[in-house]
């Protein structure tokens, strides 16, 4: 990712699903998870799983903000964009790992990282409940 467009995102509202695949990269520790779900908004629940930190609070005690909710769940999980938009970044981000980021037409940002797969490019078009890992 280049160092313009971390800056203008950093710039922006960003909404930032860190999409743990536990399996694969045992970052996420679970202390009192939370079940993760949700049945109502605008937005699709990007997938299924436990969320092990909360944004701007973590479960497992670090004291910086957290611009995150991250789910732990197993690998090759099903992952879904949570609003439709397009693709502005899909490739390996270091300590993301493989990071998707969709722009959406409201002005925000999702990013669905560590993930095991990615099924689509730079560009492409996805609607609100699309598989896109």
């Amino acid at each position: 990712m280049t160092t313009a467009l971390r800056t203008w995102l950093s710039v922006r509202t960003v909404i930032l699903f860190a999409v743990l695949a536990m399996a694969a990269s045992g970052l996420a520790v679970a202390v009192n998870p939370v079940p993760a779900h949700a049945t109502w908004g605008a937005m699709h629940w990007p997938t299924s799983g436990t969320i092990t930190s909360l944004y701007n609070w973590r479960c497992s005690g670090y004291s910086d903000n957290h611009p995150a909710v991250d789910v732990a769940n197993q690998s090759l999980t099903t992952i879904h964009a949570a609003y439709g938009g397009t693709i502005i970044f899909s490739d390996w981000s270091g300590g993301y790992g493989r990071l998707i980021i969709i722009r959406h037409p409201n002005g925000y940002y999702t990013r669905y990282a560590h993930l095991a797969r990615m099924r689509y490019a730079v560009g492409r078009s996805v609607v609100r409940g699309e598989q896109i890992g």
